[in-house]
């Protein structure tokens, strides 16, 4: 019974130190801007810390100083704008990713590039099956929510 003891002592040391290091990084929803960034590179404007994919914040998209919208998910989440599923219509009727404004449908992406970017608070991605279940079964292959300020 007695070389339990040191495994123990060994298994508490291993959650000390892991409990350190989590207590060092940064919060999942952190945003760090660069004070000597340039409209020039806005990508190396914003760097997020293990940052969400599926949501763009105001800081972000004030740091891009691009014009609409459109431009902003373009460089800063391209993969929003990519058709899931092909050319195909999937069973629901379902063809391209959709665009809603302050809960309003308005088309699909394109739709994008009528909003200013000084116009929008945040904007987010909503994958194909949380689409379909919130926001009914023809927005099956995505959402992108922009909330307005």
């Amino acid at each position: 019974m007695k070389p339990i003891a040191p495994l123990g002592l060994a298994a508490a040391a291993l959650l000390f130190a892991a409990s350190g290091a989590a207590a060092q990084t940064p919060q999942a929803d952190t945003v760090l801007t660069a004070a000597g960034a340039s409209p020039a590179d806005p990508v190396a404007a914003v760097s997020r810390v293990r940052g969400r994919r599926d949501v763009l914040t105001l800081e972000e998209i004030q740091a891009t100083h691009l014009t609409n919208v459109f431009e902003v998910v373009s460089r800063l989440r391209p993969q929003w704008l990519h058709n899931r599923g092909g050319p195909y219509p999937d069973p629901d009727g379902s063809v391209e990713v959709q665009v809603f404004f302050n809960g309003q449908p308005v088309g699909n992406t394109e739709a994008l590039k009528q909003y200013p970017t000084n116009t929008v608070a945040t904007m987010r991605f909503v994958d194909p099956i949380r689409a379909r279940a919130t926001y009914g079964p023809p927005n099956g292959r995505g959402v992108i929510t922009v909330t307005s300020r």
